[in-house]
């Protein structure tokens, strides 16, 4: 039947740092909200650099798990946090407890590279 199809989206991102203004976070989260408005029925994945430290904080631990490799989340980590909460989903590298090795960005010597470890 027809109302039982459903696609796989796959969204890409590249959330801006930290250091970046309001605006311009509130203007990707805005994007981003569009974007996953696709049809409710399918499935969706956020897969990119979130550029989000999530924290370890109780209240937060039905979205992002207990396991993140910082104590405190930082001003992206609760954007991408309040963003997951209102679309019913999870923070899925944050549910599972793995080394702290795998929970880290690694950069290169000169600064020029950064690798950032998601493991689901």
């Amino acid at each position: 039947m027809l109302e039982d199809y459903f696609s796989t989206n796959l969204i890409f991102v590249r959330a801006p740092t930290e250091e970046k203004d309001d605006d311009e976070k509130d203007n990707f989260y805005q994007d981003l909200d569009q974007i996953y408005e696709c049809p409710k029925r399918d499935v969706k994945i956020i897969i990119g650099d979130l550029n989000a430290k999530m924290g370890q904080e109780e209240m937060y631990r039905p979205i992002i798990g207990k396991y993140s490799l910082h104590i405190l989340s930082i001003d992206n980590g609760i954007r991408l946090t309040n963003f997951a909460c209102s679309k019913n989903m999870v923070v899925a590298s944050t549910l599972l407890n793995h080394k702290d090795i795998h929970k880290m960005t690694w950069r290169s010597p000169d600064g020029r590279l950064s690798i950032r470890y998601i493991i689901s």
